[in-house]
């Protein structure tokens, strides 16, 4: 499950911090938890792994497996 984010430029440029070090959101985090929650509820069978990604204007993006931290 792939929740996508998009930050603008000027957004990003508010973080004062290369990509690399762009934080992980907790309210992402949530959102997406929440969703997979849900699904598992409706398909007890799933698997899931969970993944946030951010695309940062024209800079790159960063990509969060939530699985793994």
């Amino acid at each position: 499950m792939i929740e996508f984010k998009y930050i603008s430029n000027t957004k990003f440029q508010s973080y004062h911090c290369p990509i690399e070090n762009f934080p992980l959101k907790q309210k992402d985090t949530l959102q997406i938890t929440g969703y997979a929650r849900d699904l598992i509820r409706e398909y007890p069978e799933v698997t899931l792994k969970k993944y946030v990604i951010y695309c940062i204007g024209n800079h790159g993006f960063r990509i969060y497996d939530l699985d793994s931290t």
